[in-house]
């Protein structure tokens, strides 16, 4: 079993331009730059019912690929977590041969979610 997260809780989102009816107002302009750097963006509890209030800001990246990446990594964490077997603790030791294969069991579920947090972080298909 892991350690409790220290990170701020998933899920993470990259952040977008909500049409709102304020933003509806701006200029088709003025709503891509506002897009534009809000892609650069990283937000946890974000929820468009609340027009993105309720949002917390966990980074700025340079590039939207960027965000997109970060965005992905407590999916990311957390699809690792669960691929990796808990009672493989004792691999730490210097007994085991680099080139040892293990058999590991993965559930169905654990390997769509590890895709599904690699197609988020990449923004490609799962």
């Amino acid at each position: 079993m892991s350690a409790p997260a220290k990170h701020t809780r998933g899920p993470w989102r990259q952040g977008t331009l909500l049409l709102t009816p304020m933003t509806r107002r701006w200029s088709d302009a003025d709503r891509e730059i506002m897009d534009n750097r809000e892609r650069l963006m990283v937000f946890a509890n974000f929820s468009p019912h609340d027009e993105g209030k309720s949002r917390l800001f966990i980074g700025q990246f340079h590039t939207p690929e960027d965000a997109r990446l970060a965005s992905a990594a407590p999916e990311l964490l957390d699809a690792v977590n669960e691929l990796l077997p808990s009672n493989l603790g004792s691999l730490h030791s210097d007994d085991f041969d680099e080139d040892l294969v293990i058999p590991v069991d993965m559930t169905v579920r654990e390997i769509r979610n590890a895709r599904a947090a690699i197609a988020k972080a990449t923004g490609g298909a799962a």
